[in-house]
């Protein structure tokens, strides 16, 4: 009898490694595609684009936390609830690199949230703010939270264990960034809050290509007090139609330094540029705003 309580113990013994092993594959697989990890009452999730991206066409990671514990669960995910996730970006020719978690100086949202039991968080992570995606080609993105998860108010940690996912970026294709403009444009021009906007500003302020300019001069003149996200974007892309609508932006009633800082991309942009004619527009205009 004894024995054959022995025998059915390994029994079950292999049965549960087995369902955790088979569980654990699963994951692993499903991480890229941004289905659910389970773990000890707490359900992490990436999702990453599965189509492929155009050249310059933002990438989104949606961090995704399920808390099906009785207790709230407390996450550290970083200043302004993004800097505390590790990042590490595998390029098209093997180059591997990666990004620490960021602590910057000045004024910050801080980045403890706390899930209450049957509640979930959803996070969109712009990773085109840590790495640009230069050249099309195939990308390997891996990432995790820094810091442990707080579960039983305390009483237990768990990692998370993160994901990895494989990005195909192509060749830039205007259609498709002009339809990603205008989305987020229309999400800019119809926000509610600063928040939604200022998300909605920033995630256009990365499409780096002079198809965005005409999307960037409607958020400066949207009224949704994004106007330093839409400079700084034009400044980046700095051509003839970034300069004048940074130019055009000098002659509107502005609240706050925004006059200022479009005065001084105007200053940056002509120490950078060879191109004389931009020069001398650029000098015209300076010259004649007070």
């Amino acid at each position: 009898m004894e024995k054959h309580l022995q025998w059915r113990t390994l029994f079950v013994f292999i049965l549960v490694a087995m369902t955790f092993s088979v569980l654990f594959d699963s994951a692993a697989r499903c991480q890229s595609a941004g289905k659910l990890l389970p773990s000890s009452g707490v359900t992490l999730s990436y999702s990453a684009p599965t189509r492929q991206l155009t050249l310059h066409e933002p990438v989104i990671i949606t961090f995704r936390v399920v808390n099906q514990t009785s207790l709230p669960i407390n996450l550290d995910l970083g200043q302004d609830r993004k800097w505390g996730f590790l990042f590490a970006i595998t390029k098209p020719d093997g180059v591997k690199l990666d990004f620490p978690a960021i602590i910057h100086e000045g004024i910050a949202i801080p980045g403890e949230v706390s899930v209450k039991s049957g509640d979930t968080l959803t996070q969109d992570l712009l990773i085109n703010e840590w790495y640009d995606f230069p050249l099309p080609g195939k990308y390997v993105l891996q990432g995790r939270l820094a810091k442990p998860i707080a579960i039983n108010n305390g009483s237990r940690y768990e990692t998370d264990p993160g994901f990895r996912a494989e990005l195909e970026i192509g060749p830039s294709d205007e259609l498709t960034l002009a339809k990603t403009c205008e989305a987020l444009t229309n999400q800019i021009e119809a926000s509610n809050s600063f928040e939604q906007a200022a998300d909605a500003a920033r995630t256009l302020s990365y499409i780096e290509d002079p198809i965005a300019v005409p999307y960037l001069r409607r958020a400066l003149f949207s009224g949704r007090l994004v106007q330093p996200i839409a400079i700084n974007a034009l400044e980046k892309i700095a051509n003839e139609a970034a300069v004048r609508v940074l130019i055009e932006s000098l002659k509107v009633e502005s609240v706050g330094d925004d006059r200022l800082l479009a005065r001084y991309a105007l200053v940056r942009i002509q120490k950078k540029t060879t191109d004389e004619n931009l020069q001398r527009e650029i000098d015209r205009a300076l010259a004649g705003d007070p």
